[in-house]
Parts: structure tokens; C-alpha cells; sequence
């Protein structure tokens, strides 16, 4: 059996400072190659359920001419789906989420992301509910 803590954030990105990053979108065929931890993810934030949402925006972040991360958001209702950062550079990433929408939410967040979790709480998130998943192997 494998059990996870699951937190969910809502928050503003206004005094995220616009950093220099470029935010550029990519297909869904272009994110198989992005560098990307699936585990993390709710079953409903999958690849394979990522293809079936039109509304999923995917996202590829970078600065300098250098790779930063990705996230995917749901257009009609501001949901971070999926939200990955090289090197633990959140500043970089949550700069480019703002280009596209100044208030998020981000739901299931795996208590094993300490970093992502603690840069929500830094800059203002609020944690709104939690939640326990038990998975049983037959």
C-alpha cells in the first residue's frame, strides 16, 4: 500500500517580481521531452489525461537561453496541472506563470515536494485543503 499527503494552494503572483524569463507555449507532443517527475501527479494530471483536456495549456520556461522548468495550466480555471523547476529556481517559473495568469491555484501537490510546498507558503499561498491518499496493490 502506498500512502501521500496531499496539499492544495491558492493564491496572487503580484509581487512576484517580472523577472527577465520567456514563457513559450508547447504541444503535447513536445512535452515528452521536457525534463519532468510524473510520480508526483494525481492520476487526473497525467500524461495520458493531459491529452484529453483541451483547456490544458503546457507551458516551457526559460532565462538566459537556459531551460528553467515548465508548468501546464488549465485555461478556463487557473489550475496548475502539472509545474516543474530545475534546480529548485520557483522565482523563475512562478515569473512565468504570472505572464499568463496572476491568480492560481495548484491541487494535490505531493507532501514530498517540500521545496514547491514551502515557496507557496513564502509568498503568500494559502493552504486551503488537505488531503490523504491510500492506495491498495492487488
Amino acid at each position: 500500500m502506498k500512502d501521500r499527503n496531499l496539499f492544495s494552494f491558492a493564491g496572487n503572483l503580484e509581487n512576484i517580481s517580472n523577472e527577465d524569463v520567456i514563457v513559450k507555449s508547447l504541444s503535447t507532443e513536445e512535452l515528452t521531452n521536457l525534463e519532468r517527475e510524473q510520480p508526483y501527479y494525481s492520476w487526473d494530471f497525467r500524461d495520458i489525461a493531459l491529452k484529453l483536456n483541451e483547456n490544458l495549456k503546457i507551458y516551457e520556461v526559460s532565462q538566459d537561453n537556459l531551460y528553467k522548468g515548465y508548468f501546464i495550466i488549465n485555461s478556463a480555471n487557473n489550475v496548475i496541472a502539472q509545474i516543474e523547476a530545475k534546480n529548485g529556481d520557483w522565482n523563475s517559473i512562478f515569473a512565468g506563470v504570472k505572464q499568463i495568469s496572476n491568480d492560481i491555484r495548484l491541487v494535490n501537490v505531493d507532501g514530498n515536494r517540500t521545496s514547491l510546498i514551502d515557496y507557496l507558503k513564502n509568498i503568500g499561498f494559502k493552504n486551503a485543503i488537505n488531503q490523504y491518499e491510500m492506495e491498495k496493490y492487488l
